[in-house]
């Protein structure tokens, strides 16, 4: 009885741990993004986002990720572009602008639809939302 007590409780806790787990697929992360806005610290649900007034303070109006490996960040009056890699296991994200900068941003939703990262600073972390754009 008491294996049986221990074996639901171990069942109960995987399924929980994975419920939580983010899926990422590099398919998903191709092609075309609107941002909608940043928000402090990390946020895994998107559902209760709304576009903020930030988006001409951070973050591209645009970003791109293409097959080749390239990401283009379009601000409107100018734009950043580099080479990117992504872990499908770790959901990260590490990009190379043209300038020699490197970032990590790790992934904490990702489906056709919608896309949030989150960008870790020294002191805090902030997560930005987009929107997959509609051809």
């Amino acid at each position: 009885m008491t294996r049986i007590f221990i074996l639901l409780i171990m069942t109960f806790s995987l399924t929980s741990f994975q419920k939580d787990k983010v899926k990422c697929s590099v398919d998903n992360l191709y092609g075309d993004w609107t941002f909608q806005g940043w928000y402090p610290g990390k946020i895994k649900k998107f559902e209760n986002l709304i576009p903020n007034e930030n988006i001409t303070e951070v973050g591209p109006k645009n970003c791109t990720y293409e097959k080749s490996g390239v990401y283009i960040h379009n601000k409107g009056d100018h734009a950043t572009f580099g080479k990117f890699t992504f872990d499908d296991k770790s959901c990260i994200i590490k990009k190379n602008d043209d300038k020699g900068d490197k970032v990590e941003l790790e992934i904490t939703h990702l489906d056709k639809q919608f896309l949030l990262v989150v960008y870790y600073t020294d002191i805090s972390a902030f997560t930005y939302f987009y929107r997959r754009v509609q051809d």
